[in-house]
């Protein structure tokens, strides 16, 4: 549904923005004599904007650049990604007692989500997961989607999840300041037959 809105959003967007174009250029007078033939008012309406002269033109192109505007920010945000991400973790080799180790060893916020993702869709009953991090490593928040069968054992799900959470702080090294959890039942319910 979500990836159905995005779509529908950003078609809006972009039906804006080519009207607001149009718009703009109808107000210069850009479209020339041609655009004149193909009349969008009714005999009416042509008569008030003859008689508006120059302003109708300027309210035009003034109403052009608006939805113009209003196209390209809505169709902005929808393909701008959803919320900060999730910073690279950068693990120096000198630590500790052992200065004779150096180097860096980074992990991108990719491979942490990824991972975060398989882990969880491991789970029993788990049926597709979808992680999103944000933040730094050391200070960072996790949001979760989780589909689950509906005969799933919730106590069962929120044991493993603890144990997914806190393999990934030990990964990181901090455990998350939050963590937004969503279920969604999929499938279908067993049948119960009833005699």
């Amino acid at each position: 549904m979500q990836r159905l809105t995005r779509a529908l959003l950003s078609f809006l967007a972009l039906v804006l923005s080519a009207i607001g174009i149009a718009g703009l250029l109808a107000g210069l007078g850009v479209l020339g004599s041609s655009a004149s033939r193909f009349t969008l008012l009714p005999a009416a309406g042509v008569q008030l904007w003859q008689q508006a002269g120059v302003a109708a033109e300027a309210a035009t192109a003034a109403a052009g650049v608006l939805l113009a505007v209003l196209g390209a920010l809505l169709l902005w945000a929808r393909l701008r990604p959803a919320g900060p991400k999730f910073d690279d973790l950068r693990i120096s080799g000198a630590q500790g007692d052992m200065p004779s180790r150096r180097g860096l060893t980074v992990a991108s916020s990719s491979t942490i989500t990824n991972g975060a993702q398989h882990d969880l869709e491991r789970l029993p009953a788990v049926l597709g997961a979808r992680v999103h991090l944000a933040g730094r490593p050391e200070q960072w928040d996790m949001a979760v989607r989780l589909d689950v069968r509906p005969d799933v054992d919730l106590a069962q799900l929120q044991r493993g999840f603890t144990i997914a959470v806190q393999r990934l702080a030990q990964t990181t090294g901090t455990s998350p300041q939050q963590v937004d959890v969503t279920l969604r039942l999929r499938g279908r319910p067993a049948q119960h037959r009833v005699s």
